[in-house]
């Protein structure tokens, strides 16, 4: 597996009621949010999922780069960006071709290269990171379309670092 962290992208999130039923086109998934899970991101493909806000919070800003509270959340759907800086957390991910199923933290078993939706190259299974290494009790599948939209791998970035500063 390879470390990657998220790409600087906008994106739209929305805080939705409790018992609001989700549905991730991409991984063929149901969610239905709750007095945590209130907020409603849609990624870069229109695919839909549910977070809190906390950790809306702490991995996006609003699309001026103004911070994120519980306070200053509007009404409707509202325009966020990555917040994409040192602090940032990295992943860890690979890529696959064939169909696998990923059994989530969270409960739910999500379909890598399902068919009927587009993969590119074929999708990721991403693992959160713990210590510096995959973390095989955290994953989950990235569409592989997304992914390369939203995703750059940690080596590139030191090597485009390191060239920058020569």
């Amino acid at each position: 597996m390879r470390e990657y962290r998220k790409k600087n992208y906008t994106m739209k999130a929305e805080k939705v009621a409790a018992g609001t039923e989700l549905y991730n086109y991409l991984e063929d998934c149901h969610y239905t949010t709750n007095d945590a899970k209130c907020i409603k991101l849609i990624g870069t493909v229109g695919e839909v999922w549910p977070v809190t806000i906390e950790k809306l919070a702490k991995t996006y800003t609003f699309k001026d780069g103004t911070p994120i509270t519980p306070d200053n959340i509007p009404e409707g759907e509202f325009e966020i960006a990555t917040i994409v800086d040192e602090t940032a957390e990295t992943v860890f991910a690979e890529q696959v071709t064939e169909q696998v199923q990923v059994a989530t933290s969270w409960g739910e078993v999500l379909t890598a290269n399902r068919d009927g939706v587009p993969h590119g190259e074929g999708d990721f299974i991403v693992s959160a990171n713990k210590g510096g290494q995959p973390n095989p009790a955290d994953r989950w599948v990235v569409n592989g379309k997304v992914f390369t939209n939203t995703y750059e791998e940690v080596w590139l970035i030191i090597c485009q670092t390191i060239r920058e500063n020569q």
